[in-house]
């Protein structure tokens, strides 16, 4: 069943930014605002580390193929499309210039895996959603 609720659709996209922020900020702090982290590092913890450094990333980017089905409703795959590849090349992208020193961060592997496994899940939802759609018209 499509979001037809124009709050729902809302939520749909401010709810993993708003999660992704919270999970950001409660462990790694706000860079810009020098500020630190709330809790300590989980980095002993391979789940939890996951959950603090690949998560969030994951979470903006459904937000952002969320953000393009709202806008795009139905004809996401005729005009959306573009967008929704350009953004998901984009992310991985980020990482290898990561890699190579090009913009600031650190490369890293799970990264990329979030961003696939967020892409995966945008796409079965939305794909789910298109079959249940018109599974009965003909």
């Amino acid at each position: 069943m499509a979001i037809k609720s124009p709050f729902l659709s809302f939520l749909s996209i401010l709810s993993p930014i708003i999660v992704g922020l919270f999970i950001y900020t409660l462990f790694r702090g706000i860079p810009l605002l020098h500020s630190k982290s709330l809790m300590p590092s989980p980095i002993h913890n391979p789940l939890l580390s996951v959950c603090v450094y690949n998560l969030p990333d994951a979470l903006w980017l459904f937000a952002l193929l969320q953000s393009f089905k709202v806008i795009w409703r139905s004809e996401l795959y005729s005009k959306g499309l573009p967008w929704v590849c350009v953004s998901i090349a984009g992310a991985i992208l980020s990482e290898y210039a990561q890699k190579l020193h090009v913009i600031p961060g650190t490369f890293d592997l799970l990264d990329i895996a979030a961003y696939m496994n967020a892409t995966a899940i945008f796409i079965l939802l939305n794909t789910t959603i298109f079959i249940n759609q018109n599974k009965f018209s003909v």
